[in-house]
Formats: structure tokens, sequence, C-alpha cells
């Protein structure tokens, strides 16, 4: 079996390289990348399993050819909002599965709308396997099925920049934060301002606690589809420490971020000083999901490096896929296809602890 992970030797995608090539099911990874001098010399670090492949995923009938060389495609191609759903129409084309971890919420709608025309062709697309959404999702759907259905989900999580670093982790977050984006209240579809609703969000260690303020991600979309009986989805996001949260929403407020074309002009600044940004912030990231019914709550949570949280979801699915646990055809998010307790279980031993919440945070010894 060979998988091409695209966008690999970026900062989340070298990490999805580097789990792929644990697995004894995977034969060979190949680093599908623009830039040729660091997918090369990442691929020469991970041994004769792993080669480089140029792509350029602007020249589309090329990537549809390239794609065609694959028995799946994993995609950490961002941002998502400008590659995600190009990268889904090719696959769709070249008749190849693909995941992502599509963190936009408008292309993974446009993903979505695929499914009719992915399930014809007889593939499988997963979008959003990843930390938020993915990993989120799959704690999400772990606790609707514990209470047994639930009426509410909440969201919150933390990054810092000292725990990553990339051009289109700036982007998406300078995305996420701009505008109108949407919430699931009262059973239907809303639209928030994003960077309002603050509120303090208690997190396992090291992070203790931060600020987190309403984003724009998938999970209010996806999750009222899969779990029935959901009236309110919402996801609150922030980062370490809370002056960068406030930096952002200054750039909103002066019209930076409310275009394209501003948004990588300021994107590309501040990748350039990136480093002044991780002064005190913590080599952590974080997801908190909270899921409500009636009088009950189940709150459960991770903390852990963002490579690990976002690369290993999407490694497990792949495995799962190839193994042949992952049958279904048509577009899914991963809450839709994914059984969560089969992965958090595979994740737990692959060293992700996972939290839950009574008076304290304690490790869930078993899922």
């Amino acid at each position: 079996m060979k998988i091409l992970v695209l966008g690999g030797a970026g900062d989340m995608g070298s990490h999805i390289v580097k789990f792929l090539l644990e697995s004894k099911e995977i034969e060979e990874v190949h680093i599908g990348d623009i830039n040729r001098i660091k997918g090369e010399k990442l691929a020469e670090t991970f041994g004769n399993r792993c080669k480089y492949v140029f792509i350029d995923a602007k020249k589309y009938d090329e990537l549809v050819q390239k794609f065609k060389n694959y028995d799946l495609i994993a995609s950490a191609l961002g941002p998502f909002y400008e590659f995600g759903p190009l990268v889904a129409k090719a696959s769709l084309e070249a008749g190849v599965s693909l995941f992502d971890i599509c963190d936009d919420f408008d292309a993974a709608k446009k993903i979505l709308e695929l499914d009719r025309e992915v399930n014809k062709k007889g593939i499988t697309i997963i979008t959003g396997i990843g930390w938020t959404p993915g990993l989120s999702n799959l704690l999400a759907k772990y606790a609707y099925n514990k209470l047994g259905k639930a009426n509410k989900i909440r969201i919150f999580w933390v990054g810092s920049a000292a725990d990553s670093k990339g051009l289109a982790v700036i982007m998406h977050l300078l995305y996420a934060i701009t505008g109108k984006v949407p919430m699931f209240k009262d059973g239907k579809e809303i639209l928030v301002n994003a960077g309002n609703g603050r509120e303090m969000v208690i997190f396992p260690d090291p992070i203790k606690e931060a600020y987190c303020y309403y984003t724009g991600h998938p999970e209010p979309v996806t999750l009222p589809m899969y779990l029935k009986g959901l009236n309110d989805v919402e996801v609150k996001g922030g980062l370490i420490p809370d002056w960068q949260n406030k930096l952002g929403k200054l750039f909103v407020k002066i019209k930076l971020t409310n275009t394209a074309t501003k948004r990588r002009r300021l994107s590309k600044f501040l990748y350039k000083i990136e480093d002044i940004f991780r002064t005190g912030g913590i080599e952590c990231s974080a997801v908190r999901v909270d899921v409500y019914k009636d009088g009950e709550k189940s709150s459960l949570a991770v903390a852990d490096r963002m490579g690990r949280l976002t690369g290993l979801p999407i490694a497990i699915a792949c495995e799962l896929f190839l193994k042949g646990k992952i049958l279904e055809k048509g577009c899914f998010a991963p809450e839709g296809i994914i059984d969560p307790t089969d992965f958090l279980r595979i994740l737990n031993l692959k060293g992700i602890k996972i939290f839950e919440f009574n008076e304290e945070w304690k490790e869930l010894k078993t899922i």
C-alpha cells in the first residue's frame, strides 16, 4: 500500500508522514509538496520507505494524474478554505480515497456536498480528521454514546505559537477569527461574531486555564448531521498567552484580515517574525469537549503537542482504512464513519492520554 501526504513537508504534514511510517500496513509514504528542498531533505531523514514527489496543487490536471499512483491520499495542505475543496475534487476525479485535516467550516461544507458523487465513484473521503476538528468530534461522539444521546456539545481548544509553526496555520487562525462564523443553536445554524464570547476554560496540565473565544470551525456544521437530538453545538478557541488573542482581534478591527489577499499578506509578515510569538507560550495544545444530556454532563480532554494531536488521528484513520475497517463510500466527517471507542483506544495506546473531569481532571484509564 502506498500513501501520498499532500503538504507533507509542512509542520503538520511532516508529523503525519512520521506516524504513517510507523505502520506495517504501509509500504511507502510519499511527501507531496511544492517545496522541493525541504521535501527531499525530509524524505532522506525518514529512510527508504519515504520518497519526495514535487506537487503544485494549483496545477489541477497534474494533481489528478499524480493521485492515480496511490492507494490513499492524506492531505495536510492548507489553508483549507483555499485548497480543501480543490483537493477533494481532484481525488474524486482520480478515483482515489482521501482523508484530510480540514479545519475551515466553509471548506468542510463544500467537501461534504460531494457525497453523492463520491459514493457513486466508490471511494471514501473523510474531512477534518485531525486535532480540532477530528479528535474533538470523536471525543464528542464517545461521550454522546456514553450518555445515550445528548442535547448540547461545547468544544474548547487552545494552542500556542510555541507549539506550532507554518504559514498555513497562521492563515487558518486569521480566517477563523474574522467575520461571522457558524454555531448551532436551538436546532438550527446561526452566525455569531468571531472573537466574541470570551470565557475562561479549565484544561488539563500543563495548560491549566486559558481564555477562549468564538472561532470558525467545522464541528457546529457536522456534529448535528450525525448525532441526532442535538440542539446546541459551539466551538471556542484561544491562544496562549492571551495577548495574542487581543492582537488578533485588533487585526480584525482594523480590517487587516477581511480579504484573502490581506490575510495572506499579514500571514507572511507574521510568519517572518513568528519566533516573537513563542515568548511566554507553552509547548502544548489541548481540546476539551463538554457533552450535556438534560442534567448530566461528560467532560473529556486531551493535552499534548499539536503535531501529535493532529498527525496521529489521520494516521490512525489511514491505517484503519488500509486494514479494511473503514468500508463505507461517500463523504464523511469523522463522527459519521469512525467508531470512537476503537479510535480512542488506539490513540491511547500511541501515548495520548485522555482525561475526564469530575471536580478535577483525571486520566481515563478504561475506554
